[in-house]
């Protein structure tokens, strides 16, 4: 019996691909709100009771999540740079996905059309999400970063 082909594993279905447009949009929005300090609409990228996974500590709810928020310093241009980002529809409902952020962060007031100095990137995350249809639009349930490179003497 000949085998059968394969399916391909790029292949998506119109509504599967939507899904993966839709969350994908939701991780970029989400630092660009970020490197902007535009909280409440990162906040609106969030369910209520959801969870964000950042330097050891997990942030449940909005409340938590811009009680650590506002206590980020004003005084520094950060960028985060998403790359990787791969989403899986799992149901018609709910998705997760992988990405990288690059992060660069200058300490230090530096006015808004200057160039900030750029010595590379302060670390790598590894972040993951789970992402849920909401009668809102596609939210974070949770989201996780992880430390896999910071800036420092080399080994």
């Amino acid at each position: 019996m000949p085998a059968q082909p394969s399916k391909d594993p790029t292949a998506m279905t119109t509504s599967e691909l939507e899904t993966a447009w839709a969350c994908s949009r939701v991780v970029l929005d989400f630092f660009h709100h970020y490197d902007h300090w535009r909280y409440a609409r990162m906040l609106d990228l969030y369910t209520p009771e959801g969870v964000w996974h950042r330097a050891g500590a997990a942030l449940r709810g909005h409340a938590r999540i811009l009680e650590e928020l506002e206590r980020r310093p004003r005084d520094q241009r950060v960028a985060h740079v998403v790359t990787n980002l791969r989403v899986e529809p799992a149901t018609a409902s709910a998705a997760g996905a992988t990405y990288y952020l690059t992060v660069y962060r200058h300490a230090g007031e530096i006015a808004d059309d200057a160039a900030a100095p750029l010595a590379g990137p302060a670390m790598v995350l590894a972040g993951t999400a789970e992402l849920v249809r909401t009668a809102q639009g596609w939210k974070f349930d949770s989201q996780t970063l992880t430390r896999r490179f910071e800036a420092g003497p080399a080994h």
